[in-house]
């Protein structure tokens, strides 16, 4: 009797444990899907993002924004490689920066005037520090202009509009 006891006890627990794979698979399946889907989601609202770039405003970007989409450092470093069609204009600045503030509404109007020739993107150095630190930003306001071959040519400190139209169209030939 007792054998028979431990062995359909012993069946039992081979069956469940069975069972829960089974259960366990299904969910990581589950996961994984959900994820792929939230990473979709997410990758279309990118591209929302830098579509919206392209309409004369100043779009925020955070750094998957800034890293599937705009430009890719590469490991190294030295492997600079632009993901857009058009030059890109990035403000790294902070909100507590009081020269941040005053060159904010130069790269509103430079939006503007270059609206659907170049992207312009900003980056909150507080929000994004792996950016900031990924781009070597050792100063604020830094504006880094990203030509489409080429690496990008930083300037650190608030320079008044003409400076920034002269650099704009020096570094991407325009």
């Amino acid at each position: 009797m007792k054998t028979r006891l431990l062995s359909l006890l012993f069946a039992a627990i081979i069956l469940a444990s069975c069972g829960s794979n089974k259960k366990e698979e299904t969910i990581a399946n589950d996961e994984s899907k959900t994820e792929a889907i939230n990473e979709a989601l997410q990758t279309e609202q990118i591209s929302a993002n830098l579509i919206a770039a392209d309409e004369g405003i100043v779009q925020q970007a955070n750094y998957d924004l800034f890293t599937k989409n705009i430009y890719n450092k590469g490991v190294v470093g030295f492997d600079w490689k632009l993901l857009t069609d058009k030059p890109v204009v990035v403000d790294f600045y902070a909100d507590w920066c009081r020269p941040c503030k005053m060159i904010a509404p130069i790269m509103q109007e430079l939006a503007a005037e270059y609206k659907g020739k170049i992207h312009f993107i900003k980056v909150d150095t507080d929000v994004e520090g792996q950016l900031a630190y990924e781009y070597e930003v050792q100063g604020i306001p830094m504006v880094m202009l990203c030509p489409t071959k080429g690496g990008p040519q930083k300037l650190v400190g608030a320079m008044d509009k003409a400076s920034y139209v002269k650099a704009i169209n020096d570094t991407f030939g325009l």
